[in-house]
C-alpha cells in the first residue's frame, strides 16, 4: 500500500497501482475544487478494501446531507466510480437522488464514469463534484403541530431530503424559503465542463 500525500482526502490510501494513479490524479485537480469555494480541511479519505473513498463536505448547506462522496475500484476489466450525496456517516444514504451517478449506471453520459482510465475517472469525480457543489438547494420550512424541512434541488425540483417523506398534506405554502448556494464567484471560477 502506498500513501497519498496528506490535504485533500487525507487518509485515502491507495491499495493497487490504478488506485494510486486515481489518487495522484485527484489530487493534482484539487486547485479546481478550492476555486469552487471547497477546502481540504472538509475533505476526507478513507481506504476501503475495494478501493479508495473520498468527500467533501459542502459547509455552505445546511441540510442533512451535504457531502459529496466519491468511490474508485481498480477492477481487471476497468475502472469503476461511484458518485453520490450523502452525510458524514457516509455509509447509509447512498440512494436514488437526483445527480448521484453508480458504477452501474447506464444512463446516457454516465458512461463516463464507468470502464474510464483511472486518470479519467479522476477527472469525472472532479467535476462531478464541482458541478454538484454548486447547485442551489432550496429548503422549505412548515410550522405547526407537524414540522417539516424539505430540501429541494433549485435546477431540478429534484428531493435531496425531506424529514417528512411520506404522505403528507401539502396543501399550504411553507412558512420560510431559503436558497442554500455557494457563491456565484466561485461556480464562474471553477468551469464545471465534463472532460471529453
Amino acid at each position: 500500500m502506498r500513501d497519498v500525500p496528506e490535504g485533500w482526502f487525507a487518509g485515502a490510501r491507495a491499495a493497487t497501482d490504478g488506485d494510486a494513479r486515481f489518487l495522484l490524479r485527484l489530487r493534482e485537480l484539487t486547485p479546481r475544487l478550492t476555486k469552487a469555494g471547497l477546502s481540504a480541511d472538509k475533505s476526507l479519505g478513507e481506504s476501503w478494501a475495494a478501493g479508495p473513498f473520498v468527500g467533501v463536505e459542502l459547509d455552505h448547506l445546511i441540510a442533512p446531507l451535504r457531502w459529496l462522496w466519491v468511490t474508485y475500484r481498480d477492477t481487471v476489466e476497468a475502472g469503476l466510480l461511484a458518485c453520490a450525496w450523502g452525510d458524514y456517516t457516509r455509509f447509509d444514504d447512498w440512494g436514488p437522488i437526483d445527480g448521484n451517478v453508480y458504477a452501474t449506471d447506464r444512463r446516457p453520459g454516465a458512461d463516463l464514469h464507468s470502464g474510464a482510465t483511472p486518470e479519467r475517472a479522476a477527472e469525472a469525480a472532479v467535476v462531478w463534484i464541482s458541478e454538484q457543489a454548486h447547485r442551489g438547494v432550496r429548503r422549505e420550512e412548515w410550522d405547526g403541530r407537524r414540522p417539516r424541512t424539505r430540501w429541494s434541488f433549485t435546477d431540478t425540483g429534484g428531493v435531496l431530503w425531506d424529514t417528512r417523506p411520506s404522505h403528507w398534506r401539502r396543501d399550504h405554502p411553507p412558512n420560510t424559503t431559503q436558497v442554500e448556494q455557494a457563491s456565484p464567484d466561485d461556480a464562474r471560477d471553477a468551469g464545471g465542463t465534463t472532460p471529453h
